[in-house]
């Protein structure tokens, strides 16, 4: 396997990454942590052409793309060592091949959100997650984090019928969206929550516990057979273990045999035709690796070494797989090309 190169930008304090995918167009996204960041798009369909989204504040964690358009909602002013009690949310609207950005509301500590496309069009669920409350100084984790939900208006671009569900957790951090099969995944120090997710607009939500152990991170991946869902887990707040369980969390399928320190980058799916998991961790070697299940075993490729990713996904366009990675030590964006060899 081989890892080309086709989008190299410079972004002081990159760090998070996202892909827009609709019929009217096809765009990567890449902003800024740094105090005076800034975010830029490049048109996927156009050889990656570039144009600014914004500039500045900085302080992006995460960038959702609206259901069924190019729109988008993104945090701003969550900024490091955990300085987000200004933290807000805006809207990007994309009109005439550029985006429009309008705050939308402070959020303190905002640090993941998702927006679900309800059933029959009815509009859009938000999930929004606290890392803590708030915050005296940086180690400061008595005032634990929040669950809070509602639904986006989108054509007023604001939140409504926001409420927060009976449930405070140390270290908010990790989140994955399972929207096809109706839930997603929140973790925290307590462990692993299943987030059920309603028919409904206006319709009660439900949580359980479904693990019990410290997790930073979680994805889905189908290594122990076809729609297996196993679970692979980052141990540890932004830890230096990473380790796959079966569905159920009751059985270990793979435990990787080096450690990993300060994971920031976790992302599943398929990848040159096999079920792939992209890990990036910050401190050591501070590589991005490619684990894939390849006849019952797994195989790591090295993407690249001394990056210290803090977001990747991967997406496909024209039959080609890409990797797309905010690779925060070099202060640069890069758009991987999967190769296949012979």
């Amino acid at each position: 396997m081989e890892f080309k190169k086709v989008l190299l930008d410079s972004l002081e304090s990159v760090y998070t990454v996202c892909h827009l995918q609709h019929p009217d167009g096809e765009y990567v996204l890449a902003a800024s942590e740094g105090k005076e960041g800034t975010c830029f798009a490049y048109d996927v369909r156009n050889q990656f052409q570039k144009q600014l989204v914004w500039q500045g504040p900085g302080g992006t964690r995460s960038i959702i793309q609206v259901p069924g358009s190019l729109d988008f909602v993104a945090t701003q002013e969550f900024y490091p060592d955990y300085d987000a009690a200004h933290c807000r949310l805006v809207y990007g609207h994309f009109e005439n091949g550029s985006w429009l950005i309008q705050p939308m509301q402070d959020f303190p500590y905002l640090h993941r959100f998702d927006l679900i496309a309800a059933k029959e069009r009815q509009g859009v669920h938000f999930v929004g997650l606290s890392i803590a409350n708030s915050k005296l100084f940086p180690e400061d984790w008595l005032d634990r984090g929040k669950v809070y939900v509602g639904h986006l208006d989108r054509e007023g671009q604001q939140l409504e019928a926001i409420e927060e569900l009976p449930l405070r957790l140390l270290k908010l951090h990790g989140y994955f969206p399972a929207h096809q099969e109706g839930y997603s995944f929140i973790s925290a120090v307590e462990g692993v929550f299943k987030l059920h997710i309603p028919e409904r607009l206006g319709a009660p939500w439900s949580v359980e516990q479904v693990y019990d152990q410290e997790i930073s991170d979680l994805v889905e991946v189908n290594w122990s057979g076809p729609e297996a869902k196993d679970k692979a887990l980052i141990l540890g707040f932004q830890g230096d273990r990473f380790q796959v369980l079966n569905a159920l969390f009751q059985q270990e399928i793979y435990r990787f045999p080096e450690a990993t320190p300060f994971v920031q980058a976790l992302w599943a799916g398929s990848l040159a035709g096999r079920a792939s998991v992209l890990l990036g961790y910050r401190e050591g070697r501070a590589e991005l690796l490619l684990l894939q299940m390849q006849e019952q075993e797994v195989v790591t490729y090295r993407v690249a070494e001394q990056v210290g990713a803090t977001s990747v996904l991967a997406f496909n366009y024209e039959g080609q797989d890409y990797i797309l990675s905010a690779n925060r030590t070099q202060n640069q964006l890069v758009c991987y090309q999967v190769v296949k060899k012979d």
